[in-house]
């Protein structure tokens, strides 16, 4: 085994006499092209995503339109893909 070991998913480093350090990847800030398609596709949906309803319906519409607005967000050309739920994290904040 070597000095350093480093696992790519989750940079995992491992020296002799020190712990396992787990670091996360982060993906890059969203440029201000990709806050604008953002924006744009969350306009789009926006009566459903804003809806104060919270029966099961309702939820169930909200996470399709996220995978739905995701998976739109992510065919467009030079734009670092995202999940429906980072994108979700994005807008709530």
């Amino acid at each position: 085994m070597s000095d350093k070991e480093v696992d790519s998913d989750l940079n995992v480093e491992d020296s002799p006499g020190q712990a396992k350090i787990r670091k996360r990847s982060r993906a890059p800030a969203m440029t201000s092209k990709e806050k604008e398609r953002f924006l744009t596709l969350v306009q789009k949906y926006k009566n459903i995503l804003e809806s104060k309803k919270s029966d099961t319906a309702t939820i169930s519409k909200k996470q399709s339109t996220w995978k739905i607005l995701a998976s739109k967000f992510n065919a467009e050309p030079d734009i670092y893909p995202q999940s429906a739920d980072k994108l979700k994290k994005t807008w709530e904040i």
